[in-house]
């Protein structure tokens, strides 16, 4: 008798929206219990759902770890397990859900449940700026700045960050990169400055349209401030996965660069994160294993 699949629940309790009080429920009506068996664990503290999931690579207890939550969550989640033979399963119940978005991963919970019933796995690669890994993106300058913001707010969700994304941009000024690209330098002024292992930040806003978690690679996506009357164009391009079509945009594709900026943050798949002002951001191939559809 073949033995059953054994996977593990981190469940964030405060992340997103609201929608994990109905998860245990979901999984007892349409996780496929004769061929899995599963344990849920809820985090208690910052970087909690790491411990958990290096505990299990180390006593190799389960073949999945399941992060729900965000991709704040899914990042902690990974960070125990990258580089290991442990998956990484998503049930995106985040704000935005960037990654799981890029994954194709489907944002209904019953869905994303019968996801992980099927198993199919993709190998993916991660990021890394310093020994702070990330699975999407990471970014500095005004990426960061709301990230921050939003982490400090009261509310969550696509609006809270639109908002301050709104009142925000119009009193933030560009800032001042230098960037070394194996032994080519360069300097240059930006509004954004990410670095883009899957294609976007989240509610399907496309920061990095081309790009691919699995190619080797990460897009440096750059972008300048503009007039507020082009904002909105802008917007729509982000939305509609074409905002590499605008001249206030460009990106740079790497599998190293060296970045020297005049602030202190950056955000790590979209956690703010006080910072060296002097970093490397590098690609880790093929170092993840990630359930999809």
């Amino acid at each position: 008798m073949e033995s059953k699949r054994k996977i593990l629940f981190i469940i964030n309790p405060i992340s997103g929206t609201g929608k994990k009080k109905i998860i245990e429920k979901l999984l007892e009506e349409y996780l496929d219990k004769s061929a899995i068996e599963f344990e849920i664990k809820y985090t208690e503290f910052a970087g909690h759902a790491i411990e958990i999931s290096k505990k299990v690579v180390d006593q190799n207890n389960y073949e999945c770890v399941i992060a729900v939550g965000g991709d704040g969550s899914v990042n902690e989640v990974a960070n125990g397990l990258i580089g290991s033979k442990v998956i990484l399963g998503i049930i995106p119940v985040g704000s935005g859900n960037g990654f799981a978005r890029h994954m194709k991963i489907p944002l209904n919970l019953k869905d994303a449940i019968i996801a992980l019933n099927k198993g199919r796995i993709q190998t993916v690669d991660t990021g890394e700026i310093s020994n702070h890994k990330f699975v999407g993106i990471a970014g500095a300058g005004f990426d960061a700045h709301i990230s921050k913001k939003f982490d400090e707010a009261s509310t969550r969700g696509f609006w809270t960050y639109f908002k301050l994304t709104i009142s925000e941009y119009l009193k933030y000024k560009e800032r001042a990169y230098e960037v070394k690209i194996r032994e080519e330098e360069s300097s240059f002024k930006a509004l954004i400055l990410c670095f883009c292992n899957s294609s976007q930040w989240g509610n399907n806003a496309f920061i990095a349209p081309n790009a691919n978690a699995s190619d080797g690679k990460i897009v440096v996506a750059i972008v300048r401030k503009m007039p507020l009357l082009a904002v909105p164009y802008f917007a729509y391009r982000l939305f509609k996965g074409k905002v590499n079509a605008s001249k206030y945009y460009r990106q740079i594709v790497v599998d190293e660069i060296s970045v020297k900026q005049k602030d202190y943050l950056i955000h790590i798949d979209g956690d703010p994160l006080e910072f060296k002002q002097t970093f490397t951001v590098k690609v880790n191939p093929s170092s993840l294993n990630v359930i999809t559809v």
